[in-house]
Parts: structure tokens; sequence; C-alpha cells
């Protein structure tokens, strides 16, 4: 009797539940406790997925724009995920693909994007995993053939290449803020920007600056005295 019946779980929360929440317990190869704890986390998740190509709700019709642009942000998030997660699932980490999916539900739900290219190739990703509503999606989108037969989606290389980088800044060790700025910005150019934060201004006027660090894409930090 030392057993999960898993016809529980389907029966409360569906099979692609199951399915993803199984992937997301960890990597395939490790021993994991089964706890179901965190299983509405993942049930969520897919009321998300289902709810960001619905526009925000239950409605019957799915709400695409095939004229409706993606943000470039989208765009970049879109094709590093493509990237990642053919790449993991080749590798077996389904515990990863399943935690870039979300994160990139939550960024589209949030940004509205309803461009319809851009959706499919979601559903598409989200099929080896969570089969059932990928093809009841896929329906839904307008697609009369098995979501099966569509061709996985390919990274597009240009979409890989990050032209922005987030440096924190610290002061003595301690951090006083961050900003965004171009990979291309020079030293120079990134310590006066991170002089120019207001919380930074806050801890450096009227003080000497002793050294001033940079982490190459990652952080600056300005040691003052006085």
């Amino acid at each position: 009797f030392n057993v999960v019946n898993p016809d529980k779980v389907c029966d409360e929360y569906g099979a692609d539940t199951l399915r993803l929440f199984e992937m997301f317990l960890g990597p395939l190869e490790q021993s994991k406790p089964w706890n179901t704890s965190s299983i509405e986390g993942v049930f969520r998740f897919l009321q998300k997925l289902w709810r960001w190509t619905h526009g925000g709700d239950d409605r019957s019709e799915t709400v695409v724009a095939d004229s409706a642009a993606a943000p470039d942000e989208s765009m970049r998030l879109l094709h590093q995920t493509i990237e990642k997660i053919t790449r993991d699932i080749e590798a077996m980490n389904f515990n990863t693909c399943v935690s870039q999916l979300m994160i990139c539900v939550n960024e589209f739900g949030t940004a509205k994007v309803t461009n319809k290219d851009l959706m499919e190739k979601i559903v598409i990703l989200a099929s080896p995993l969570a089969p059932h509503i990928a093809e009841e999606l896929w329906e839904k989108l307008g697609h009369k053939e098995s979501i099966a037969r569509a061709p996985w989606p390919k990274a597009d290389p240009k979409w890989l290449v990050a032209d922005s980088m987030r440096i924190a800044v610290q002061v003595n060790g301690k951090l006083r803020g961050q900003f965004d700025c171009s990979v291309s910005a020079s030293q120079d150019d990134i310590f006066a920007q991170a002089l120019a934060l207001e919380d930074v201004k806050r801890f450096t006027e009227g003080k000497e600056i002793k050294k001033k660090i940079y982490v190459p894409k990652k952080l600056v930090n300005f040691v003052v005295s006085g």
C-alpha cells in the first residue's frame, strides 16, 4: 500500500497538472519526496496560460491579433525560451522547461501580448509538457491539424543577443540602486549613470570617492570616506 494513486490528482486538477507537477519536482535523475503542497501553483499556471490566450478571462474564444507586433522585450524572451526549452528537453531537464514557461506566460500576460505568432509558439513549446490544454488551445487558435504535426519553433539568433544590461550599484559594498544601460556603454558612462541615481547621490555627495570598482555587466561599487 506504499503507493500514490494518480487518479485522485487527475480527478481534482487534471492530467496536465499532474504531468507538470511531476516534472516540476526536480531533476529527473534525483529521488524526490512526494509532496502535493505546491501542486496548486502548477494548476494556477495552466489557468494563467488559458487566461492569457483568452484576453485575461474565461471567454470562449482566444484573443489574438495578427497585426499586433510584440514588444522587443517579449520577442527576446520568446526566442531565449525557444532556445532554452529545446536544449532542456533534449537533456530531459523538464523542471527547468516548466519554470521557463511560467516566466514567459507571466511576462506576456502582464504585457498583454496578443501577437498570434508568438502565442502559437508558446503553445507548441508547452505541448510536450501539457499536451491536452495545448491541443485545445491550438484548435482555438484556428488550426485543423493536431499540434503534434506543427513544426517545432527555431530561435532567431538576432533576438538572443542582449542590447541592454542591468547594473547594480553599491556604495561601500551596500546595494543603493540599479539601472539599465546599453551593452556598448563605456566604463566612464556607467560610472556617470550610477552616480546620477538619487539613492546613490545621498551616500556619495560631499564625500571623497576613494575608489571606483566595475565588475563588467554586473555591478559598480564606490568606496567613499567621510
